[in-house]
């Protein structure tokens, strides 16, 4: 059950970047795309665009980064965020990939424009990434020690907690979202809390994710109660809180039938309501399971059903199997 825990919380950490880390990650195979589309950053550059910004873009173009490299470093007197984020690309195309995430900090730190702030903040993850992790978060502390511009700070704290979380480090990945809402103005709260939440599930603290999750339930958040109820009964389910995981899981059947978990969502209740000795409405839960499964999962929750059936046929069963039930034997009233 934890190993299902633990795969079903990566799925949702990567669910819950609703708001969270809503910019595009570059992929490795589009490594040199930026090179194809070199001209989207005209917007970002000065109004008058003059011959040095032309000759960059050449020679980018052209994967000629030495030469772009000579020229930047001939040009950076009065050093622009477009300038930074031209050198940025150069170093990428050389592969060097630690100069390439200080150039690109650098634009974030100098920016003028939000599109070029953005496709920065990109490429500045695409280099750390590639980057040994204690490396990465070295040369990010470093960047955050001289950072005054709050709102900047506040994207370098999320992307060190998201390296911390690629190298399973969510105990550190916790003190740096603790740092992000104490020392920053960052504005969405409630996924920082539940990123927190789900790295502490992961640790198996699952008493202080009760204790973050409780006041995000509660407020009922349309935005967000789906993903938090979720989270909810995975903590309560794993200290064996039956009623209140059942609750949680109850909530999310009736109120969101097309959430993403609505298979792990199923399965939860047919486990609650067995463990309760409800065998029939576990039969039940679990014949919904089926009729939504590929052929290839049909079989194993027909094995479950089995099972089931089995256990009514033979054991003494002591718990009312109707309590859920409601019979509807007259034709439903005309509206």
């Amino acid at each position: 059950m934890k190993e299902t825990i633990k795969f079903i919380l990566i799925l949702i950490a990567f669910s819950l970047a609703t708001g969270l880390f809503c910019q595009n990650q570059t992929e490795e195979s589009e490594e040199y795309d930026e090179f194809a589309d070199i001209e989207t950053a005209n917007t970002f550059l000065a109004e008058n665009i003059d011959y040095h910004y032309e000759l960059i873009k050449f020679y980018l173009n052209e994967h000629e980064f030495d030469l772009a490299l000579s020229y930047l470093d001939s040009i950076m007197i009065n050093p622009t965020d477009s300038l930074y984020y031209f050198k940025g690309i150069a170093f990428k195309g050389k592969e060097n990939w630690h100069d390439a995430a200080d150039n690109f900090a650098l634009a974030m730190e100098n920016h003028h424009a939000d599109g070029l702030l953005q496709k920065s903040q990109t490429e500045f993850k695409y280099a750390l990434n590639k980057l040994p992790a204690m490396e990465a978060i070295t040369s990010l502390s470093g960047y955050m020690n001289a950072m005054k511009d709050n709102e900047t700070l506040a994207k370098f704290l999320v992307i060190m907690a998201e390296i911390y979380e690629n190298n399973q480090l969510f105990d550190e990945a916790n003190d740096v979202y603790v740092t992000l809402l104490k020392e920053t103005n960052y504005p969405e709260q409630i996924p920082v809390q539940m990123k927190i939440a789900t790295n502490q599930i992961l640790l198996e603290q699952y008493d202080d994710a009760i204790k973050t999750l409780t006041p995000i339930v509660a407020l009922d958040d349309s935005l967000h109660n789906a993903d938090a109820l979720f989270l909810y009964y995975l903590a309560n389910f794993s200290l064996d809180r039956l009623q209140i995981a059942k609750q949680a899981l109850l909530k999310l059947y009736y109120n969101y039938p097309h959430h993403q978990s609505r298979t792990e969502i199923l399965s939860g209740l047919a486990m609650v309501l067995e463990k309760e000795g409800q065998f029939v409405m576990s039969w039940y839960f679990l014949n919904e399971l089926k009729n939504s499964s590929s052929e290839a999962q049909k079989f194993i929750v027909q094995k479950d059903i089995d099972r089931l059936k089995q256990k009514i046929g033979t054991q003494k069963i002591t718990t009312d199997q109707f309590r859920y039930l409601e019979p509807h034997l007259l034709p439903e009233e005309k509206k």
